[in-house]
């Protein structure tokens, strides 16, 4: 949704979409490959951008492990190629980029470093219902999941080293904290689904407009009605959600770094 404000933007703007997807490239050449998702109205090519780039450059430059692994970059980390590659989306681009990631969550501290005039959201809503949709609604919470995004989950953790006992929600959750502990101070601005979706003009107005991101709110199809997460009762999430706090304490971080129950990955 915040992704399709900006490429409704008009011709000022040109929003790349998961520029870290592991199949990039194979998308990028067979539109077809695009799953349909009908809780995103309107958008009929999400990597209409990338067909505008040299496709031998972007083949080159355009590295598997950027959806793969790798997740947590800090300061001073080096990754060349990564940055190479960024670079090369910005500057093909003739209009203002702007650039969606969901696999940068662990790694704005070095994007921050290697691009220190860019300007950076931090997207966040409320981890249980992303869970729920995430896991596909009207599923049994025993039985099979709906796409790739519970493996993701897998994947991500165990790459940096994460990994608490009990439920797979347990363990999202902490990531879901840890993505929002590492955007402080660091992104230029959060926004919540939440708040966007409840009053969209008066966020707009204060994030994009306020901000100088857009001179008029795009026109997009705003689901104002949250469906909230149906495949547990609330409390117990509660009750995962408070384990998950007594466990890591304050900083989910730091708990990488010493905790018992999980380390960082080298």
């Amino acid at each position: 949704m915040f992704w399709n404000m900006f490429r409704s933007a008009g011709d000022s703007v040109r929003a790349y979409c998961e520029p870290f997807h592991e199949h990039l490239l194979e998308i990028v050449d067979d539109r077809h490959l695009i799953p349909e998702d009908p809780t995103h109205s309107g958008i009929e090519d999400y990597f209409a951008e990338y067909r505008h780039l040299d496709r031998e450059v972007l083949g080159t430059l355009w590295k598997p492990w950027f959806g793969r692994e790798r997740f947590m970059l800090e300061r001073g980390d080096e990754a060349a190629d990564m940055e190479a590659y960024l670079r090369f989306l910005i500057d093909s681009s003739p209009q203002r980029p702007v650039l969606k990631f969901t696999r940068a969550t662990f790694r704005v501290e070095w994007l921050r470093e290697k691009f220190p005039d860019s300007t950076i959201v931090h997207l966040e809503r409320r981890p249980r219902d992303i869970w729920t949709s995430m896991w596909g609604r009207d599923w049994n919470v025993e039985g099979e999941t709906s796409g790739s995004f519970i493996p993701y989950t897998r994947s991500m953790a165990e790459d940096i080293g994460l990994d608490l006992p009990g439920d797979l929600y347990r363990t999202f959750y902490a990531l879901m904290l840890l993505g929002n502990e590492m955007s402080e101070g660091v992104a230029d601005d959060v926004w919540v689904y939440e708040e966007a979706v409840g009053n969209y003009t008066t966020w707009g107005t204060r994030h994009l407009i306020e901000a100088q991101l857009m001179e008029a709110l795009p026109q997009i199809a705003i689901r104002s009605a949250v469906v909230p997460a149906d495949n547990h009762r609330g409390k117990w999430f509660d009750e995962q959600e408070e384990a998950v706090r007594s466990m890591v304490g304050n900083s989910v971080k730091q708990f990488l770094v010493d905790g018992d129950l999980g380390t960082r990955a080298s």
